[in-house]
């Protein structure tokens, strides 16, 4: 993956997509640059969509490039603002979460009651 700097030079990053079955709708990317490590949770339906159509909002959008690239723009304050990414890996990525919970599914893959315990005190 590449990512742009604030000088307008691209750099290779190392990238990490996480997927867990109790946050069956999310997706994690996490970015290693310059030693600091930038996290998003990231819809996967967004993720889905920006593999062959523009998605997202104001805070990050995600489109393709080309055939073989997707590019993500992240939020202002970010080191690198555009993240290129090869778009076979995120297929890739994103079948294997399919397996783990199919799109439909995500609703019955979270705890709940757990989730309800959280949010009261």
């Amino acid at each position: 993956m590449l990512i742009s700097t604030q000088c307008g030079h691209a750099q290779p990053v190392r990238v990490h997509l996480r997927y867990r079955r109790a946050e069956a709708y999310a997706v994690t990317l996490e970015i290693d640059v310059d030693r600091r490590l930038h996290r998003w949770q990231l819809e996967r339906e967004l993720v889905t969509l920006g593999l062959s159509q523009p998605s997202g909002g104001q805070l990050l959008r995600i489109r393709p490039l080309a055939a073989d690239w997707t590019l993500l723009d992240l939020p202002e304050g970010t080191e690198g603002r555009l993240l290129l990414i090869a778009s076979s890996d995120l297929r890739v990525f994103l079948s294997r979460t399919l397996r783990i919970v199919p799109v439909g599914d995500e609703g019955n893959a979270i705890d709940w009651d757990a989730e309800l315990r959280d949010l009261v005190p």
